[in-house]
């Protein structure tokens, strides 16, 4: 994990890093978040619908993450039953997105800047949330 306090870091604007024998992954998003913290995203959510599809529906972003992860509640909380019908994404506890490449790319000399790819691509979208998260 790479962020302002580093690996303890609850900040949501860095990015994560997996290296293993079956792939090499960097992730991105809000994945552990509190209820209050959630709220207050689908409530920036709710009221930037324009903006937060702009940012996930943008074809570079489509084309490294695809979409947005996450599971979803079953239930909403009223406030934001209106914008969930325009944003199903509202009804996620978790936004996260991410990118899969083959193991053998922890070889290749370019890696570095694949990650550095994979993070500037995402970074707006970190950035929309950090206006509704802020954290250390």
């Amino acid at each position: 994990m790479i962020s302002p306090n580093g690996k303890k870091s609850s900040s949501i604007h860095g990015i994560y890093f997996e290296f293993g024998p079956a792939h090499v992954r960097a992730y991105g998003g809000v994945y552990e978040i509190e209820k209050d913290d959630l709220y207050a995203l689908r409530e920036g959510i709710a009221n930037n619908l324009t903006a937060f599809q702009k940012l996930y529906r943008d074809k570079k972003f489509k084309a490294l993450f695809g979409e947005i992860h996450g599971e979803q509640n079953k239930k909403l909380d009223k406030d934001f039953l209106e914008a969930a019908a325009q944003e199903p994404l509202i009804f996620n506890k978790q936004f996260y997105f991410y990118s899969t490449f083959e193991a053998e790319m922890l070889l290749d000399p370019n890696i570095d800047q694949l990650m550095m790819e994979c993070y500037q691509t995402g970074r707006p979208l970190e950035l929309f949330f950090n206006q509704f998260i802020q954290r250390s």
